[in-house]
This record gives C-alpha cells, sequence and structure tokens, in this order.
C-alpha cells in the first residue's frame, strides 16, 4: 500500500503526470457492468489489512448479498430491488474508515468505467497537510452516503466537469457543486413559460436539507430565508430596468446602456 501512496504523492509533487497516474496501481478502475463482488476483492486487495468477504443468500432476483466482516464488526450491504455500485461502494467505504478511505479519482468523472483510490487514513491526512485538502480533492473525490458516482446524470457530469474546468485546479466542495447544479435543473424544469416564481413555490421545490447545504457553502446564517432572498434576486433580474443609463463618449456622441440590472 505504500507504494500506491508514494505514487499518488509523486503526482502530487509533479514528479509523474495524470497519464502515468492513470496507468498506476494507485487507480483501480472499475466498470458499470461490473459485478459488485468484484467490486470489493478489488478494494480489498489495495489494503494491507483486508476485511473477510462472505456471500449469503437472500432468495432475491440479483443473488446473493454481500457482507463485510472485520474482528466482530459486521455488515451486510443494504440493497433495494438491486445491487447497485454506488451503494457497494459508499457501504464498504463506511465500513472501512476511519482506517482505510476510499475515494473516487474524479479525473474519470463523466465516463462509464470510473477509477478510484483506497489509501489508509493517515496516508490521506498526509495529503491534505502536505499538498491542501482542497487541491488533494480535485482529484480525489471523499465518498459518503449521499455521493452520485455510477449513478450520476450525464447532464449533472458535464456540469460539473465545466465547473472543473473554470476551477483552475483547486476544487469547491464536489457535493455542494452537484447540489447547486440540481438546484438549478430543478429550477430550469418547473419554470413554465409567462409565469413566475413565487417565493412558496421557490421553497417548496428544493428539498430543505439540500438548501442548507448551499447556505453553509455561501457563508450565510442557516436561519436565512433562502427562498426569500432568491425571489429577490429573481424579481431584480427578470423585471424591466427602472431608470435608463447615457454614456458620453469622448467624441461627443451619447451611447444608451444595454442590460442594466437596475
Amino acid at each position: 500500500m505504500e507504494d500506491m501512496y508514494n505514487q499518488v504523492r509523486s503526482f502530487f509533487a509533479n514528479d509523474i503526470d495524470l497519464n502515468d497516474l492513470y496507468d498506476s496501481e494507485a487507480v483501480v478502475w472499475i466498470d458499470w457492468r461490473e459485478y459488485d463482488e468484484d467490486v470489493v476483492r478489488y478494494f480489498n486487495d489495495m489494503m494491507d489489512e483486508p476485511i473477510d468477504i462472505k456471500m449469503v443468500s437472500n432468495g432475491k432476483a440479483y443473488g446473493d448479498d454481500i457482507v463485510l466482516q472485520k474482528g466482530d464488526k459486521e455488515l451486510q450491504i443494504p440493497y433495494g430491488d438491486e445491487q447497485d455500485r454506488d451503494v457497494t461502494i459508499k457501504y464498504f467505504n463506511d465500513f472501512v474508515k476511519p482506517a482505510y478511505e476510499v475515494r473516487w479519482f474524479t479525473e474519470s468523472l463523466g465516463n462509464d468505467t470510473l477509477g478510484f483510490t483506497v489509501l489508509s487514513g493517515l496516508e490521506w491526512a498526509k495529503l491534505n497537510d502536505e499538498f491542501g485538502a482542497d487541491t488533494v480533492r480535485y482529484y480525489f473525490e471523499p465518498i459518503d452516503f449521499e455521493s452520485d458516482m455510477f449513478n450520476l446524470g450525464m447532464d449533472e457530469a458535464s456540469a460539473l466537469l465545466a465547473l472543473r474546468e473554470d476551477s483552475e485546479g483547486v476544487n469547491s466542495d464536489f457535493s455542494t457543486q452537484l447540489d447547486w447544479i440540481r438546484i438549478i435543473n430543478k429550477e430550469k424544469s418547473f419554470s413554465l413559460p409567462g409565469k413566475a416564481f413565487g417565493r412558496d413555490e421557490i421553497a417548496s421545490y428544493t428539498e430543505m436539507d439540500v438548501w442548507e447545504t448551499v447556505v453553509q457553502a455561501l457563508g450565510m446564517p442557516l436561519e436565512a430565508n433562502v427562498a426569500a432572498e432568491l425571489q429577490k434576486f429573481y424579481d431584480a433580474a427578470s423585471r424591466a430596468p427602472l431608470y435608463t443609463c447615457y454614456f458620453h463618449e469622448d467624441d461627443g456622441t451619447v451611447t444608451e446602456s444595454q442590460n442594466l440590472f437596475f
């Protein structure tokens, strides 16, 4: 496992480039059609102290369930009607933390084969200390139960890729970016020709826990009435300007300013 850490560190230290990292043993590649039991074995093989994995019958159409075990700790990964790569990855990651942590190699964003890296919790902390947590997470995104990876929609993936291109190598919170994208998409799908948003409508079409995440990321107090504030921005941006502004040019002509916000 030390070799994988050294390879990731070498990338951040500019000793190897992105192509070298792609081809290194530090990144395991998982196809969206991969068997879930293979996914957990790939991760397990990357750890110095692997966990025990067994399969148990459940009578469901998709086949046996996966049980993770380490000492007295045991978890049967909870699936719904079918197995799901994202569910498998999220529960495996939560089970092995804090000793180890699986992170999504986000340079693979938008593909149907995604890259992942498993390092010890201590090794991730060392990378954060040396190169900065924002820089590290730009390439290796932490995973929690709210993460979407294989289940990320193509429109959302495309929007996130555009945000990454504009971020100059430093990532703000990936989940916050995704929350914001989903809010914008909901706004687009909610809007109707000739109909303006009302305060109650804005509050109702977005879950409050999503708003709280965005509010915190923007540094606003949690008690802020976000719906009302967004309505003010919408009203100001959509109404006709109340004033007209003219620029007096050096040649004596007068130019009317367009698209004023007041």
